[in-house]
């Protein structure tokens, strides 16, 4: 089975991500969690790799990357909804006073960081998880059920961090946060389903990553805000969840209105 086989290749870049993040974390300036994700998304890309061109002898990048006439648009129209709604988020976070709005001037090599972070982070995830991954399994299981073990596999990866080890209590950020996650993969993969491209998902992903990436520069935090907010990170927030639930119908009337566009054309 090519999903084995795949997995098989996963399971053998997260554990030397794993290991290597343990060997740079004491020489690095970051969390260990983020030398992970790093390790981790160039070497599941490496095994994506192997695996589409050498196992399948089939291109790597048509997975949803084919250009069309409304792909730009698909781009846009994601980075300006993920922009807008969280957007609103931050107001609904200011209303609620876990939030005051104070201007920290960034240095200009920090935007270039973010604009660079959430480009790369939103094409080679989306490529990997949504156009590698889900697609992998979707030749060989049900859709619905392809989309629930990638987006378990997307959010459970992205928690690799050595937690409980001495804060046991931290085991709430667990589950509020690999929720989030989840849901999040949902959407990803909802919106590569409904548009068959990969271009919305990354204008949403890469438009979540910049916005989160600038909290920081207009905004300070107050309190630990629990699970309305998120307690370390809004992944984790009940509002940010419902964010997203609120975002599938637009992904919905977004693809009918090209599907009608089209059509009309």
């Amino acid at each position: 089975m090519n999903t084995l086989k795949l997995v098989g290749l996963l399971v053998i870049a997260l554990a030397l991500s794993v290991l290597l993040a343990f060997v740079l974390s004491p020489f690095l300036p970051f969390p260990f969690y983020r030398i992970f994700d790093r390790c981790f998304l160039g070497s599941a890309l490496l095994a994506a790799y192997l695996f589409r061109v050498r196992m399948q002898k089939k291109p790597f990048f048509p997975l949803g990357l084919k250009r069309e006439e409304n792909s730009l648009s698909l781009l846009v129209n994601g980075v300006f909804f993920a922009l807008f709604s969280l957007l609103v988020l931050t107001l609904i976070t200011y209303l609620f006073g876990a939030v005051t709005f104070q201007y920290h001037p960034p240095k200009p090599k920090k935007i270039f960081y973010y604009v660079t972070s959430a480009v790369l982070i939103g094409f080679l995830e989306e490529l990997l998880f949504r156009g590698l991954f889900l697609q992998t399994l979707m030749d060989e299981f049900t859709t619905w059920f392809s989309v629930a073990v990638s987006s378990l596999v997307y959010s459970l990866v992205h928690f690799i961090r050595p937690l409980f080890l001495n804060k046991p209590e931290e085991f709430s950020l667990f589950y509020t946060e690999v929720t989030g996650l989840f849901l999040f993969g949902v959407l990803m993969a909802y919106a590569f389903l409904k548009t068959r491209s990969l271009y919305l998902s990354i204008g949403l992903h890469g438009g979540f990553v910049f916005f989160l990436k600038m909290d920081g520069i207009f905004v300070n935090r107050l309190m630990v805000a629990g699970t309305l907010f998120g307690e370390e990170r809004l992944i984790g927030g009940v509002i940010t969840w419902t964010l997203f639930l609120v975002a599938f119908p637009w992904i919905w009337w977004l693809s009918r209105r090209n599907r009608l566009a089209r059509l009309a054309g």
